[in-house]
């Protein structure tokens, strides 16, 4: 994960200074189409590219590097449910007259 926020830094370091993402791209080792995606999630971003850098590495991964049950609206199942309807024998044993 640390690989992760330092490279996010190193492109929003990189466009803060006005490079263009073939220059970026040079620079950091990252592909063309990953500097434009960072960079458009930043500007998704309430804050400016600025601002962003100043954040704790905890918030900039917050902010650029969303959850995955997050961007999905992801609800938990009831898994007690799953549970009675799926996993407990659909016909119980009958009894046995001997």
């Amino acid at each position: 994960m640390s690989k992760d926020i330092t490279v996010i830094r190193d492109v929003l370091c990189g466009h803060a200074q006005g490079l263009s993402l073939k220059k970026i791209q040079e620079v950091t080792g990252v592909p063309k189409t990953s500097v434009k995606r960072i960079i458009d999630q930043a500007h998704a971003t309430e804050l400016s590219i600025e601002a962003l850098l100043h954040q704790p590495d905890e918030a900039i991964i917050e902010l650029m590097m969303p959850s995955r049950r997050a961007c999905m609206n992801y609800i938990e199942p009831d898994w007690e449910r799953v549970f009675l309807n799926y996993e407990r024998p659909r016909n119980p044993p009958g009894l046995q007259v001997c």
